[in-house]
């Protein structure tokens, strides 16, 4: 589905101005995908507190 949208905005833009628009589009879709990945796999809260050190 996001690469269908991405599809069609590109189709929408001028050809000199495409690589800077699927630059941008790829940032903002790995951004999302990354802050989706870590609030799935609850990163900040992990990586907030120090690591504890077994046996101590």
């Amino acid at each position: 589905m996001a690469l269908q949208i991405h599809g069609k905005i590109l189709n929408a833009i001028p050809h000199g101005r495409k690589q800077i628009a699927v630059w941008n589009l790829t940032m903002a879709f790995l951004t999302e995908a990354s802050a989706a990945l870590c609030e799935l796999l609850d990163v900040k809260e992990h990586t907030s507190r120090p690591l504890q050190q077994k046996g101590m």
